[in-house]
């Protein structure tokens, strides 16, 4: 859906919204379209992306788009710059896209993730998995790591889809060819940094099953997975 479509919907004058340059803070500010992250920009402006940590993030932005991504937390001055440029007319033509994962898969990779991290190693290395869903994913929820952040915010906005194409990680293969000639890429996708682990159904208990399901319910209905679902 356009940025237009989303504004008309919560109310916002399009004369309003079209006066000043399109800005990501003054969007969220003061037009109440929340951009939960900063999405990764074009230098070719075909293109927002709005990633997730552990769903593909480094296979598209490290190595097959590489030369063309902007990034706010690599260049700061840059990103505002090239934000900074866009009205709402550009916003609304840019292809915006995220990709999504199984939020119980992507729980274990996020903590067998952490698990290799140097500053974690010492808290959650020989930590067990259930263990660490009850006593600090489900005390501390997404504010415990940004790798344990929710989807669901950087593809709608109050119930309404702003992203125009939702992308998974169990069919990326087949998703990114849906998305490669809207943004002149590659056709293949590379994996890398890939966190290698066991069949993600083998570190819960029913416990910890409920719990991931419970935190993270807004991914599993809005993208419709199911506990079990392959990878």
């Amino acid at each position: 859906m356009s940025i237009r479509k989303i504004l008309e919907k919560l109310g916002v004058k399009m004369s309003e919204a079209s006066a000043n340059p399109f800005d990501i803070e003054d969007f969220r500010r003061k037009r109440g379209l929340l951009w939960s992250t900063k999405p990764v920009l074009d230098s070719n402006d075909m293109f927002m992306f709005f990633p997730n940590n552990k769903v593909a993030q480094t296979s598209i932005n490290r190595n097959l788009l590489k030369d063309r991504v902007i990034v706010f937390k690599d260049d700061h001055s840059r990103y505002i710059g090239k934000m900074h440029s866009y009205d709402l007319e550009q916003a609304e033509r840019i292809f915006k896209f995220t990709v999504v994962r199984n939020p119980w898969d992507k729980a274990v990779s996020a903590f067998t993730y952490l698990q290799g991290v140097k500053q974690y190693k010492r808290k959650y290395s020989e930590m067990d998995f259930c263990f660490f869903v009850k006593h600090y994913l489900n005390k501390k929820g997404m504010g415990l790591d940004p790798h344990f952040n929710r989807q669901y915010e950087n593809a709608f906005y109050n119930g309404i889809q702003y992203v125009d194409f939702i992308a998974k990680l169990e069919t990326l293969h087949d998703d990114w060819k849906e998305i490669a000639p809207k943004i002149d890429s590659p056709a293949e996708l590379p994996h890398k940094n890939k966190t290698i682990h066991k069949k993600y159904t083998d570190y819960y208990d029913d416990e910890s099953v409920e719990l991931v399901g419970q935190i993270y319910m807004k991914d599993v209905e809005a993208f419709g997975y199911t506990y079990g679902d392959p990878e």
